[in-house]
């Protein structure tokens, strides 16, 4: 599972690593990758150094943009688990290498997700569900399948479209 982001307190990082240690320690599988900086750091390593996940969690510096692909297209999942957010730019780059996501809810991305990526981000149990669920071959094979319908690409000619739709109602 990878996110890659600020690491502040809005970014809910907290709860992430809460649950994913929980579903580790119930399914005995799985590594969370988190990328970037920021002033939660060492209260972040804290965190991960009380946990029973500890070898399992890795906290690497910003990286760039092509060595930020790298790591998405050799993930499993991406994580956007923000208190609040505009349009997350991390989750489009993991939706565009044709990776599921999970993403709170009040996210305003552009693309519509279903129901099975989002969560209320104040809800470990919902998140530790999805979570899980998404460790099941079956589950994963199926979400896969919904990134690759997703309509991703969006162009002018559909956002001026979109406008025109909503200026006739």
């Amino acid at each position: 599972m990878l996110f890659a982001g600020r690491f502040v307190a809005y970014k809910n990082l907290e709860l992430v690593l809460r649950t994913f240690d929980r579903v580790r320690q119930q399914i005995g599988r799985g590594k969370l990758v988190m990328i970037g900086e920021g002033p939660d750091k060492e209260k972040l390593e804290r965190i991960i150094q009380s946990l029973s996940s500890v070898d399992c969690i890795e906290l690497i510096p910003k990286a760039n943009q092509e060595k930020l692909f790298e790591y998405i297209c050799s993930s499993w999942i991406g994580i956007g688990p923000a208190l609040t957010e505009f349009n997350p730019n991390f989750i489009l780059e993991c939706l565009s290498f044709g990776k599921p996501v999970l993403l709170s809810r009040e996210n305003g991305l552009s693309v519509k997700l279903p129901e099975e990526f989002l969560f209320d981000p104040s809800d470990e149990n919902e998140l530790a569900e999805k979570m899980s669920k998404l460790f099941e071959p079956a589950a994963y094979q199926e979400a896969l399948e919904t990134v690759s319908k997703l309509e991703l690409n969006q162009s002018w000619e559909k956002v001026i479209e979109a406008h025109m739709k909503l200026i006739n109602k």
